[in-house]
Parts: structure tokens; sequence; C-alpha cells
């Protein structure tokens, strides 16, 4: 009786080590799936308000390159009309010095306000500012009194204009054998006004 125990004791372990060996396999195994991957709703909402600061960087930087730009161009623009109308002063003085007695009379009737040329002047490219005709401006100085601060300027003022000796006249515009100049160039941009200027000294000797 015992040996039948025995044996069908192992009968059981041979049934049970046959079972596990076609039950159970490492190809059969539990092998977690893993995670699919993706953006959450908040990450989503933080990428696209990253994307939206750089786009708004790049344009306000787009915007400043083009400002800038324009600045150039203008500024460039006024002091190449700055430097042409000094040539033209120098040039029309000179041929009004071969009669000096009437030199400062010659320019003072071509370049007053209602002068054969007139004391303003057209600046291509670039708008006078409201109220002007034009955004070029012409100053002919003959009023030895004047000071620097008065006239805006750093000219040495006052000075002796008509060579009498003395910075007391208040109209050279007869005599005067030297005539401070100041060309003035303003123009607008967006409601705003720009100005540069340039003294001179035209002699008629």
């Amino acid at each position: 009786m015992e040996t039948s125990r025995r044996s069908r004791n192992q009968l059981v372990k041979s049934r049970t080590r046959l079972k596990n060996k076609y039950t159970t396999s490492p190809s059969r195994e539990f092998i977690p799936r893993p995670t699919r991957g993706g953006f959450t709703v908040v990450e989503m909402a933080l990428a696209t308000t990253m994307l939206m600061v750089g786009i708004m960087a790049i344009s306000a930087a787009t915007l400043r390159m083009h400002h800038l730009g324009r600045q150039t161009r203008e500024h460039t623009l006024a002091h190449n009309a700055l430097s042409q109308m000094g040539e033209r002063l120098n040039s029309a003085s000179a041929i009004a010095a071969l009669k000096p007695s009437t030199w400062a009379e010659t320019l003072l009737s071509a370049y007053s306000p209602v002068g054969a040329v007139g004391n303003d002047f057209r600046v291509e490219g670039l708008t006078p500012i409201e109220g002007e005709e034009n955004a070029g401006s012409i100053a002919l100085i003959t009023d030895e009194t004047l000071t620097d601060a008065e006239i805006g300027v750093v000219l040495g003022m006052p000075r002796d204009l008509n060579g009498d000796g003395d910075a007391t006249d208040t109209d050279t515009s007869g005599s005067a054998k030297l005539l401070p100049a100041i060309i003035t160039i303003s123009w607008s941009v967006r409601g705003s006004e720009i100005s540069v200027r340039h003294p001179l000294f035209l002699m008629g000797y």
C-alpha cells in the first residue's frame, strides 16, 4: 500500500512537470506594453506660447531694423543736401565777390525770402514738417549783435561783419564783408520732427 501511494505521488509529480513544461515558456511570459508617446495639453500650450513669443520677438526686431534703416537713409539724404547747398552758397558768394561793393546785396537779393532763389529748398525723399512747403531753409545773418545762443549754432557771435572795428551794427546788409549762413533741414517722421543744421561763413573778399 505504501508502494502504491508512492507510485501515485510520483505519477502526480510527473504530470505536474509535464504540465509546466508545455504550458510555461519564456516566450509566453508577461511583458508589459510600453505606453504610447505624445504631448499633453499643458505641453502643447507651453510650446504654442513659446512659439508665439519667438514670432513676436522676430517681428519686433524686423520692424526695428526697418526703422533704423529708414533713419539712416533719411539722415544721409539730409547731410548730402546740406553739403550740396553749402557748395552752392560758396559758389554764389565767389561770383558775387567779383563786385565787392555789392557782394552782400547780391547774395541777400538771391537768398532772401523774396529773392530770386529764395530761402528754402526741396530735399528729395524727405517730408517737410507741417506748415512748411520745403524741408530745407537758408538764413543769412546781417545782425552782428546776435549771440550764438540766439541763433542756435556756434559761430563766434557777436562778430564784426562789415569791418568797421565793432560788433554793434544791427543791419549790415549793404556793407557786410562777412556773412554767417545757417542751412537747416527739418523733416517729419511718424509725427515727430527731426532737424539738422550746418553753419558756415560766406566771405566777400
